[in-house]
């Protein structure tokens, strides 16, 4: 088990590496799925880097605390959120993959 402020550090790692990998992660999601840039435009990948960001954050603090179960209830939420917005649950499983 890693302590407390080890898993700070590992977390403030995340937050230099947040928006590089949440492009990176974006971009080659954009190039698997092309019809996404023609269905949601410019707006939709901006709002894909800042989803990417978001799981990365959650994921820093649910690795602070110590606590994953906090981690699987947000992408619980997550995929909840965008099969509401008609996204379907694969492409939450296929970002969250990308990012690791």
């Amino acid at each position: 088990m890693i302590s407390y402020r080890q898993r700070r550090a590992l977390a403030a790692s995340f937050a230099d590496l947040r928006r590089p990998v949440a492009e990176a992660v974006t971009a080659e999601f954009f190039r698997r799925h092309p019809d996404w840039l023609d269905r949601y435009g410019e707006h939709g990948r901006a709002r894909a880097v800042e989803d990417a960001q978001y799981h990365l954050d959650f994921l820093s603090s649910a690795l602070i605390a110590g606590e994953p179960q906090a981690f699987a209830d947000y992408v619980r939420w997550a995929r909840r959120v965008l099969e509401a917005r008609g996204i379907a649950a694969a492409f939450l499983r296929e970002n969250l993959v990308q990012i690791s």
